[in-house]
This record gives structure tokens, sequence and C-alpha cells, in this order.
């Protein structure tokens, strides 16, 4: 699998392996590779307003919950 920081593909790819995962895509999931590429690689600095961040904050922890309940599904 060649490496990417698209959330999309990451997701949909999981999908085809566990269905719940669409789960991540209704949840907007996926604006948070803006976070990974974007601020990272960007000519000028980007910096989040605090919504921004607490919305990323917050789907980000989200998605560690959801995987991290996955992988405790699959070790049953």
């Amino acid at each position: 699998m060649p490496k990417t920081h698209s959330l999309i593909r990451l997701i949909r790819d999981c999908i085809l392996i566990d269905t719940s995962f669409s789960e991540l895509i209704d949840k907007n999931i996926d604006e948070l590779t803006d976070f990974a590429v974007e601020i990272r690689y960007a000519d000028e600095f980007y910096f989040p307003s605090i919504e921004e961040a607490r919305d990323a904050i917050e789907k980000a922890e989200f998605v560690r919950s959801f995987v991290l309940s996955r992988i405790t599904l699959i070790k049953q």
C-alpha cells in the first residue's frame, strides 16, 4: 500500500474491511487531512482559529477512540 496523508483514502480502505468505518466519513473526519498536510507543508504557516483547533481535537479524539474500539473487537 502506498504512503498517503489522505484520510479519506485510508478510511475508504478500512471500509473495505469493516463497514463501520463509514461513520468516519459521516463525521467529516477527512477534514483532519489539512492539519497533516497543509499546515505542515504550507508556504506560509497557518494558525487555525480556536474553534478550528477545538473541532480538530474533538475529531482526532473521536478517531482515536473509534479505532481503539475496533482493534479491541478484532482481538476478541
